[in-house]
């Protein structure tokens, strides 16, 4: 993402960057529900349901929504941002970034 910022290609890095979350988020569920593949139900983009689906505890739940801008930055981020240009401006594209790297965070703690 920071390439991506750097070179001043803000929406990319937006779109990557909530790319990113839900890979791991995918990454998630295969992982806590011992799987080698990903369930067919969780095939689909939804940050807030994959969310649910990787850690399908109400208390995690609670705590990755109330902590680190989970909802924030769901409510920001869906695959279609790939195709709208010039969304995000350089601020808010940092902010978003920045926001990511949070709640990447909080994810692998809550993992472990």
């Amino acid at each position: 993402m920071e390439a991506l910022l750097e070179r001043k290609r803000y929406d990319a890095a937006v779109y990557f960057g909530g790319y990113v979350i839900e890979c791991f988020l995918k990454y998630a569920i295969t992982v806590r529900q011992n799987v080698g593949k990903l369930p067919a139900d969780c095939e689909h983009h939804n940050l807030d349901n994959l969310a649910a689906s990787a850690f399908p505890s109400l208390q995690w739940l609670t705590h990755l929504r109330a902590n680190g801008g989970f909802s924030q930055l769901s409510d920001q981020w869906n695959p279609d941002l790939r195709y709208l240009p010039d969304r995000f401006s350089a601020a808010k594209a940092k902010e978003f970034c920045i926001l990511v790297g949070l709640v990447h965070s909080q994810l692998k703690e809550l993992l472990q």
